[in-house]
């Protein structure tokens, strides 16, 4: 051991990847194949099928970067923020694999927030513990990879370093799309960004609380007042459909001048439409304030 670790708080942990353990190449993709092989054995739906609901999806705004490329059978994409709405309506609620997938939806969410408090890093502690003994009831042959040992760390980190999305790589590893578009195009076209955030009409904005559940409300228009941003916005009842993990969405009738100080959670959201409703999903867990 190093003398001058040992002495040292600051050493004792070292910072994890949420990108690596979760995301990209960690647990999310290897179970996502899993519960997908799953539920096409089940016949709940055909690889035919997945490839025509997702071109055929009606989703809006900014999540369309999220929505996975046509599925071969040995690729799988990792971009899975809007899947449970393509495939949701296709899986009983009893089923194991999906419950599963919703569960490691939940732990992505919570991890991925940029606020905690004690109680979200409990539940979030919970919620690995549960996720944990359903991969083991659902899929008994395969066994647990490393990656699946270091997220059990992860609410012990939080306490430590805070929020773990301030600490992963994406941002830095985003700057090469970047530059990469900078090389082959010679004009970008810019919307309205505030501190790194884009806004655009027709998105869906965190505003308020109900009943511990969060509130919307739909940017009518975007103003800039004496060097303050500004939103015209329809406010919209929100209803957790948790089959689903996202949320409907019904219009009050109620219109209102709101700040951006004023909001919940200032990242934008976008809707999709499933069955003929508006519904939408969380990027991240919002802690709100009792």
């Amino acid at each position: 051991h190093c003398a001058i670790t040992q002495r040292l708080k600051m050493f004792s942990y070292p910072p994890p990847s949420v990108l690596h353990d979760l995301l990209v190449e960690g647990i999310v993709p290897v179970e996502l194949a899993l519960c997908l092989d799953t539920l096409i054995k089940r016949k709940y739906f055909s690889f035919r099928v997945l490839n025509q609901i997702i071109k055929h999806s009606l989703i809006s705004g900014k999540t369309v970067q999220f929505v996975p490329k046509v599925y071969h059978q040995t690729l799988l994409p990792s971009k899975q923020l809007v899947l449970p709405l393509m495939i949701g309506t296709k899986v009983p609620e009893q089923e194991q694999a999906w419950q599963l997938f919703m569960t490691l939806k939940d732990v992505v969410e919570l991890v991925l927030s940029p606020t905690h408090t004690d109680e979200s890093i409990g539940h979030l502690d919970s919620l690995i513990a549960k996720h944990r003994h359903r991969f083991n009831s659902v899929f008994p042959e395969r066994k647990l990879i490393p990656k699946h040992h270091f997220v059990e760390h992860y609410p012990q980190l939080i306490k430590a370093f805070g929020p773990l999305v301030s600490l992963w790589t994406m941002r830095f590893e985003a700057k090469h799309h970047f530059y990469k578009r900078v090389v082959r195009q010679t004009c970008l076209c810019n919307i309205l960004i505030v501190k790194g955030t884009c806004y655009c009409t027709g998105m869906m904005l965190v505003y308020g609380s109900t009943g511990g559940l969060p509130d919307s409300a739909g940017i009518l228009q975007i103003i800039i007042f004496h060097h303050s941003l500004v939103f015209v916005v329809k406010v919209q009842s929100a209803w957790y459909c948790e089959h689903f993990r996202c949320f409907k969405l019904e219009y009050t009738g109620i219109v209102k001048v709101v700040e951006q100080s004023q909001l919940t959670d200032t990242y934008p959201l976008s809707t999709c439409t499933m069955k003929g409703d508006r519904v939408v999903s969380l990027k991240h867990h919002i802690c709100l304030s009792n």
